[in-house]
């Protein structure tokens, strides 16, 4: 019997030691009634809802890389590529090399000095132009898609 309990008290604390963050978030109202959200309302602010966030750390496998997208402005094909992994519910970051020399130089780095956009990266993959099949293989490889779905896997 003591030798039940102590493994119903270790499975116990198996469950509460499990990896998680949590933060407390403030929405904060100022004089004027302009809202912000804060750990901390800072002074001169009231305080007008409190939300405790706690995530859990995945036991699902490795996280997914991440997904960055080089374009341009007024970019009918930057446009389509982000519209179907909008549409695949799959956020990107995009970086504008418009007038920025420093990421027109990443960029080079990257894809060996072409500066066509759009170029998608995925993790360590580099993927140039929109091609709507290729993008598909490639999101299926990295994990963001199920085989044989053009709905994006959950986290």
């Amino acid at each position: 019997m003591k030798i039940a309990t102590q493994l119903s008290i270790l499975a116990l604390l198996a469950l509460c030691i499990s990896p998680s963050w949590s933060a407390q978030i403030h929405e904060c109202e100022d004089q004027l009634g302009n809202r912000t959200f804060e750990k901390h309302c800072p002074p001169g602010t009231k305080s007008l809802s409190t939300k405790n966030y706690t995530v859990k750390k995945s036991k699902e496998g490795p996280s997914l890389p991440s997904l960055t997208m080089y374009m341009i402005p007024e970019c009918e094909v930057c446009d389509e590529m982000r519209k179907d992994l909008s549409s695949k519910n799959i956020n990107i970051t995009e970086k504008n090399i418009k007038d920025n020399g420093e990421l027109q130089q990443e960029l080079k780095i990257k894809t060996d000095g072409d500066l066509r956009v759009p170029v998608l990266i995925i993790g360590e993959k580099i993927i140039s132009g929109y091609d709507a099949a290729k993008l598909e293989v490639a999101l299926q490889q990295a994990g963001y898609l199920k085989e044989d779905s053009n709905t994006a896997s959950a986290e």
